[in-house]
This record gives C-alpha cells, structure tokens and sequence, in this order.
C-alpha cells in the first residue's frame, strides 16, 4: 500500500509571493500583492512604520500573524531578489550544503543510525540522501575540526580524566571541572596503554592547556601516565569511585541478604501455622529458629556496616555540621579507623577495596580537596560577615548535594535543609538592606567560589551519557570524526537548564559569548573546506581532507611507538 498524503491537522505554509508557485490561499482580493509588501515592510520593525501592528490590524482587517508571515516571506527572499547573482557552481555548492546541514543536525540531535537518517531525508525530498553520503558528511564535519581544543593563551585548569569503551576500543575523555567543555577526545589504536594517555596529555599541552589538578578514577593506564604530568600537579582521586561506589555495593548486597533472610524466615513462620501434625511442626520450628538466627546475624552485619560506611562518607564532605572547613587530619584519622572496624567482617573480597582506600589515604589522593576548601574559605572571610559564612556553608553543601547524590531520600532531605538555610540568609538580608539584592550576589560569588572544590569526575559520565547513544547507533563503529563531532557539538551546544543555563562549555572556558549556533559554526568550516580545495564535491573534499587525517594518525603512531620502545630500554 502506497499512502501518498499524510493527514495533519498542521496548517500549510504559506508559499511565497517571490517564488514561481502560485500562492496556495487568496480568499480576500483587497489584500493584492502590493498590500502584502506594504504589511511585510511595516512587520520587520518599528524603524519600519509610522503606526502600530494593532493600527494595520484595524485598518486592514487582518492578523498579526498574517503582518509578521509577510515579513518573514521577504525576509527569506531578499538575498535572492537581491543579492550578487550567482553561478552555477555555486548554486550545486549550496544545495550540497543544505543537504549536509540537515544530516549533520539530524545525527546530532537524534542520535539515530545512518538508515533511519537516510529514509527520513528521502520522504521529506532531500536531493542527496544515501547512506553513504550521510557517512562521508560526516566524516567531513569531523574533520574540519579537533579532537583537541586550542587556546590561543596559557590556560590552567582542573582535568576530569575518564575512560568510554566500545567494542572493545577505549575512548580517552578529559573534560574541564568547572564549564564541563571537552578539552581531548581520542579513540585509542589497539589495546590501551599508559602512551595514550601521555599522548593525551602531551597534545593538550602543546595547545596551551595544561592541569593546575587532575581528578581521575584508579584505571592501571591512566594511573601510569600520571608520571608524566608537571611538577606540582595534584592528583586526585574520584571519592565517588574511590570509596562511596566501592563499599556501596558491599552495602546493598548486605541489605538484600536481610531481606532474603527475613523472606525465609516469614516463610518457615508460615510453613510452622500450617503444620498438620506435631513431628512436621517440631522440624519447622527447628528450621524456623535457624532463619531467625540468620536474620539476625544479617541485621547485625549491616548494622555493623551502616555504622562505619556512613561515618565514612561523613568525612568526605567538606564542611562540617557547624559550617568550617574539616580537618584533614582528624578526616583522615577516623577513615583509617573506620577501615579497620570493617576489615572485621568476614566479606568476599571486601579487605581488597579496603586496602586500596587506604592506599588513596596514604598518598593524599582520596582527601586532596580539603587544603583547597580551606583556602576558598578563608578566602570567602571578607566579603561574609562571621554571624552567617557558616550558614553560607551549609547552604552551598547542601545544595550541591541535591544534584549530585542518587538517593531520592538523600536529595529530599538535602533539598530541605538547603531551603531552610536559604530562607534563613534572605530573611536577614532582607531585614538588613530592605532595597537591596544583597543575598543574590553574595550567593552567586559565594557557590561560583566554593564550586572550585571537585570531589569527584562525575561531569565526565555526565558527557558519557551524551557520547554513548552515538556510540550504540554507530554499531560497533566508533570514528575519531564522529567523537569530534560529538566534542564540537558538546562545547558549543548551549545549556537549556541547570547551573550553567543559557550559556555553552566554550562560553564559560575562554569567557567569550557565541555569536553563531553550533551548526552555524560548523558549516562556516565546512564551507571554507569546499572553497580551500576548489571542489562542490563531497567525495572530492573528504578525499582532499583524507591526507590530513591520515598524516595525524601516523604521528600519533609514532609517538606511540616511541613511548613503547623507551619503555622498553
């Protein structure tokens, strides 16, 4: 069956009067196409007009809608009324262009395989829609920009470094703490080694970005390649991976033990109610004793658990309940005590993870954030006066906690004590300065300060979650232009809620405002690619943009080869 109009209740646009079809609706003769011009002048502007829309609404009977449709049919047709003529090559050029902008923004925002692209293209009449041109767009998109960003100064930032696997390949991620732009993206060359990482690090550098701290998970590779950073870099570790993660499956398998536990226990409770004659009571009773000795043990494992685990997790926040940075050395002190109350419990493999937090103790990786709160603080001391920096505190712990914790219980009750804190600090400021929007400036310095406090790597499985769609839609066939795409598209993309709302990664890394959409950009980069190499050919581009790539990757292998052989000697 062949369905050759689709039903929709949608109303038809409009065809324009600059165009060669007929218009598809003229139901009143008094609006000629004179009158149509006059309206779509006087709908551009105020600059335009001597009167108001709602003065031609009166006068000519009609919408607003239908004044300011008029504006954006001249609008969308005076570059071709005109503009310079131009030639046909030029013409082919714009069409090829058009097609690669509705098939790069298509794979970007919907995330889908190249077939579905392709079929879609071809039912809304797009000129160019094979698969395999999709595949060579974009190729070309990802070639015309870096896996790399560039900074034309020194820039000195925290890394988040991470690992993405598909199909095997590992995808090397290192994204900015505070504007969460990508700053590296690679797709590694056979099996990972600490060389890629160095490699890694080796090319930020040489683009100007360089790591005032490094905040990692504990992966063999990138834990090698850390010997290679400057002098005087910390290294942190991820306290989410390194300890709460760790012990919190520990945790849960000790909760669905309980649970089991007292499943069984109901469940021979029932079996003993039941019991028709004394001998099959007397050994239900028997097996009923036995679950509620395991019952109890099990609550008491947890208990023993929950008491260290979450003691823990209290050390690992900055401030402490009275609202002053922690002191390390005490945080550290009741870890390594916490660590040895639960080495006590006879559990698989848990003295494993145990000894490894130990290990992030002793080297000052677990707990590296904590001289840097107590800098920001003191720093925060002159611009709060002391009756409220506590409370200042308290506030920004609590609300961060509202976004970062998995817990829905966690996240309510975090969200309750921040809004307490925050009724608190708006009800004095109020009263101090009445007329005044004291609070809300303290509140963006104050958390813009204390956000500079990375605990953890999450923002990168934040932009894993972005990545991997991708990666599932592309089969197994992970491209380094398809991840440059992704990173371009991420850093320039613009936020549309949280804490960095209406503002894109590379805006809040460099400071600098965007003046054109992502997509904008990119075609302005693909365009100049097609003018560079003299060609309106997507075959003859991605063939000329071929060497390039190809020069880029036999260097990479030979810093490879390089790193393995010194190894090596």
């Amino acid at each position: 069956m062949i369905i050759n109009n689709i039903h929709t209740f949608t109303q038809r646009k409009e065809s324009s009067s600059l165009t060669d079809k007929p218009l598809l609706f003229i139901r009143r003769p008094d609006i000629d196409a004179a009158t149509r011009l006059k309206l779509g002048i006087a709908g551009l502007g105020p600059c335009y007009r001597d009167y108001t829309i709602a003065d031609l609404e009166l006068r000519y009977n009609v919408s607003h809608t239908f004044i300011y449709t008029q504006s954006k049919i001249l609008r969308e047709g005076f570059e071709r009324l005109y503009g310079s003529p131009q030639n046909e090559e030029l013409s082919v050029l714009e069409e090829v262009l058009r097609c690669m902008r509705f098939f790069i923004e298509g794979k970007v925002e919907t995330r889908s395989a190249l077939h579905g692209l392709s079929n879609f293209g071809s039912s809304l009449g797009v000129k160019y829609s094979s698969t395999n041109f999709i595949s060579e767009v974009l190729t070309i998109a990802g070639s015309v920009v870096d896996s790399t960003h560039r900074s034309a100064r020194p820039l000195l930032v925290t890394f988040l470094c991470d690992e993405i696997y598909s199909g095997g390949q590992a995808i090397l991620v290192t994204i900015e703490a505070q504007s969460m732009a990508v700053l590296d993206i690679r797709l590694a060359e056979g099996n990972l080694s600490s060389a890629d990482w160095e490699a890694s690090l080796e090319r930020m550098s040489d683009n100007n970005v360089r790591p005032e701290a490094v905040i990692k998970d504990q992966g063999k590779a990138m834990q090698a390649a850390m010997a290679k950073l400057p002098e005087g870099t910390l290294i942190g570790a991820d306290t989410f991976h390194g300890l709460s993660f760790r012990l919190g499956r520990y945790r849960s398998q000790l909760e669905r033990k309980v649970n089991t536990c007292q499943e069984q226990e109901v469940g021979r409770a029932t079996c003993f109610i039941k019991a028709k004659s004394y001998e099959f009571a007397l050994k239900i009773e028997g097996e009923w004793e036995a679950a509620k000795y395991e019952t109890l043990q099990a609550l008491d494992r947890l208990e023993w658990f929950d008491q260290y685990y979450f003691k823990m997790i209290q050390q690992l926040r900055p401030f402490t309940s009275q609202g002053i940075p922690r002191d390390k050395a005490k945080a550290t002190s009741i870890i390594r005590e916490c660590i040895e109350a639960l080495s006590l419990l006879e559990l698989p493999k848990l003295q494993k993870h145990l000894t490894h937090i130990e290990t992030l103790l002793d080297n000052g990786q677990l707990l590296h954030y904590m001289d840097k709160c107590t800098e920001l603080h003191e720093e925060l001391q002159d611009v709060l006066e002391p009756q409220t920096s506590w409370l200042w505190m308290l506030y920004w712990q609590h609300h961060k906690k509202t976004y970062q914790s998995r817990s829905p219980k966690v996240q309510q009750n975090a969200k309750q004590q921040a809004l307490a804190a925050q009724e608190l600090l708006q009800e004095y400021y109020q009263q101090k300065a009445p007329n005044t929007n004291t609070f809300e400036s303290l509140k963006e310095q104050v958390f813009t300060t204390l956000d500079q406090i990375v605990q953890a790597s999450s923002l990168v499985e934040t932009f894993n979650s972005i990545l991997k769609p991708f990666i599932n839609s592309s089969r197994g066939q992970v491209s380094q232009e398809l991840l440059n795409l992704v990173k371009f598209y991420h850093n320039h993309r613009i936020f549309k809620r949280g804490k960095r709302k209406n503002k894109a990664p590379i805006e809040l890394l460099t400071g600098k405002n965007l003046e054109q959409s992502w997509i904008d950009l990119l075609m302005d980069k693909i365009k100049a690619a097609f003018i560079q190499h003299d060609t309106h050919s997507v075959k003859e581009l991605l063939q000329g943009l071929s060497p390039k790539k190809e020069i880029q990757q036999q260097q990479a292998n030979r810093l490879k080869t390089h790193e393995n052989s010194r190894r090596l000697a």
